[in-house]
């Protein structure tokens, strides 16, 4: 993939969800898929020229304490409230990610990330979510859920989706006719 970010955080909307495991070591991981709709200049949030669909892994590690309090502090701060993995469900959920240079194949990339306070999809396995679970559903009991208002939840479920132009497009508008 080409870099098209700059290194940043920027504003972002999960599109889809899926739980694997990763190829090396078999941890459980959640995959969302997020369109990038603002980016941070400074203090104030710029609309970005074009959306771009864009790949979050966060695997967890279930022998590393660090590993699973990272993720729980990141999915706490994209507004998670839940404990259990099996009824998660993120898909609309407005929230920040970091975009970092990175490296794929000796190549430049983007490396993206839901941030931490401060700071192609493969197919759902339902086994992962168990153990998911069984992994981090005391710690995310433990972990305090944002306070969110009525406002705040009827934004996050009403942020207009841009169609990948810059444009935003309504589903019944949507057209296989090519505009060149």
């Amino acid at each position: 993939m080409a870099v098209f970010y700059e290194p940043g955080i920027y504003q972002v909307k999960v599109m889809d969800q899926t739980m694997t495991t990763t190829k090396k070591a078999g941890h459980p991981m959640l995959v969302l898929q997020v369109r990038v709709l603002k980016w941070l200049d400074d203090e104030s949030w710029m609309d970005c020229a074009q959306c771009y669909d864009r790949t979050i892994w966060l695997p967890v590690d279930p022998s590393d304490d660090r590993s699973q309090d990272r993720m729980a502090k990141k999915l706490r701060r994209a507004g998670w409230t839940g404990d259990n993995f099996q009824k998660l469900n993120m898909i609309g959920t407005t929230c920040e990610a970091e975009c970092k240079a990175g490296d794929w194949n000796g190549q430049p990339a983007e490396d993206w990330d839901l941030i931490l306070p401060g700071a192609g999809l493969v197919a759902a396995d339902p086994a992962v979510a168990k153990s998911l679970n069984s992994i981090m559903r005391k710690r995310m009991k433990a972990e305090p859920s944002p306070e969110l208002d009525a406002e705040t939840v009827a934004e996050q479920a009403n942020v207009a989706v841009p169609d990948g132009d810059g444009f935003e497009m309504e589903d019944d508008e949507a057209s296989d006719d090519v505009p060149f």
